[in-house]
């Protein structure tokens, strides 16, 4: 490297080299931690958009009484639909998560008095330090194949698990 850093060793992690001596090397210890803070954030992220976009969905699809004028996505069903479905993805298992994490709600997703997706960070602080591989399984896309050759590497919204039954 033209540099002292060294940036593909470890996912995620930056290591600078200080100094070197090849007749007496000396020692160096690395030690990592989970960011937790910064999971806790990007989840607040994740609720306040799930808001703003339950908040659109709503506000446009209002029926004004006084004015007989209804929002943009008044009596469409197709954003109902949308609405709904979203909504139930708090609740709803992760298809081939067998952990206790494995929907939004057991990570400390709920809805408020005020119908608006909520977090209690303290939930979802005890998932990641106990296991945050669960946690991470729950937000993302991931698969495995029916043997070691085949290697799982992206899905898109018409993958489906096959289940235990061969093909």
């Amino acid at each position: 490297s033209s540099t002292n850093s060294l940036t593909s060793v470890i996912p995620g992690v930056t290591v600078t080299l200080k100094k070197a001596d090849v007749a007496d090397p000396e020692e160096a210890t690395i030690n990592l931690s989970k960011d937790t803070s910064s999971t806790v954030s990007k989840v607040k992220t994740f609720v306040t958009a799930f808001n703003e976009i339950m908040t659109l969905i709503s506000e446009n699809s209002k029926f004004d009484s006084d004015t007989y004028e209804g929002g943009v996505f008044f009596g469409d069903s197709v954003v109902q639909q949308i609405e709904s479905q979203i909504g139930d993805m708090v609740f709803t298992q992760v298809e081939g998560l067998s952990t206790k994490y494995n929907n939004l709600a057991a990570l400390g997703l709920s809805y408020g008095d005020d119908s608006k997706l909520e977090l209690d960070d303290s939930v979802l602080t005890k998932a990641l330090s106990e296991d945050s591989a669960a946690v991470a399984a729950v937000f993302k896309a991931t698969g495995k194949g029916s043997n070691d050759s085949i290697t799982y590497v992206s899905n898109t919204s018409k993958t489906v698990a096959s289940g235990t039954s061969n093909y």
